[in-house]
């Protein structure tokens, strides 16, 4: 009896490998099958992503995505959805990949898998230059009577509430209406993200009198969020790792973040 029930142990555990392997790879499947991978972005994060005068997505996001899609040969389809909406649409299943500026944090990995970094950025302050000669590191904005501007559901106003929880937190939908706070004098400073703050200073510094820190105060890993599959996972893993070695990522950050050629293609009466 007792080797009866063994056997049954084994073979019940047999079954359930054979049903991971079976099941790995179903989510990259299912992409060529459909001919189609549908990627999850938001399109209120400059550089990364945003739209542009003809209201289409472009940034640094959506060029890795396409080619993402080209190195997969699929037809690239862009889902755009605001920021805290778009894990919960990669847990419907209604996305297959996220690109979207979204840090590989502890929290967030619990409900996802992550492959990169394909960008590492942080945190940064952004205020008026009279504000920042008075405060001039995240320590200094820590008490009251201070109001900072930081996007809801982010690491942004995480880290605001971690190291900053003596001041006044304005929430706001996203880093423009933090920028646009600042501008309008609403808020003290803006946390966002750092390439946003150098924007955010390359349009409107010398028009606005705005500054930042000289480097982000924070680590933040950014990566490709998505569901379980291993087959996938070392996919990504295998186009990133070329993406580099051929320096097609070089140019990349040499479009998105070096040369603001780009700011000219936005959509019109942006803050950006």
């Amino acid at each position: 009896m007792r080797r009866i029930i063994v056997v049954g142990l084994v073979l019940t555990a047999l079954m359930a490998t054979l049903a991971g392997a079976a099941s790995a790879g179903e989510i990259l499947q299912g992409i060529l099958q459909r001919g189609e991978v549908r990627v999850g972005t938001a399109p209120e994060n400059p550089p990364l992503s945003l739209r542009s005068r003809d209201n289409k997505l472009m940034g640094y996001d959506i060029d890795l995505a396409a080619l993402l899609a080209e190195a997969m040969g699929v037809k690239l389809r862009l889902v755009p959805l605001p920021f805290p909406e778009l894990l919960p649409a990669l847990e419907q299943g209604k996305l297959d990949l996220i690109i979207s500026g979204m840090t590989m944090s502890a929290q967030r990995n619990t409900r996802c898998l992550f492959v990169g970094p394909y960008l590492v950025s942080g945190q940064s302050l952004l205020a008026r230059a009279e504000t920042a000669q008075r405060l001039n590191q995240p320590s200094d904005f820590n008490q009251p009577g201070v109001i900072i501007a930081a996007a809801k559901d982010t690491t942004s106003l995480a880290a605001v509430k971690e190291l900053m929880p003596q001041a006044h937190i304005l929430e706001v939908d996203n880093q423009e209406q933090g920028l646009k706070a600042v501008l309008e004098n609403k808020a003290h400073v803006l946390v966002a993200e750092h390439a946003f703050c150098v924007l955010a200073v390359l349009r409107f510094g010398d028009e606005q009198g705005l500054s930042l820190l000289d480097k982000p105060f924070t680590f933040e890993p950014l990566g490709i969020a998505l569901g379980e599959d291993a087959h996938l996972v070392n996919w990504l893993e295998n186009f990133l790792l070329t993406l580099r070695g051929t320096g097609r990522q070089e140019l990349l950050n040499q479009r998105w973040f070096k040369d603001a050629g780009w700011l000219k293609e936005m959509e019109p009466n942006r803050l950006l």
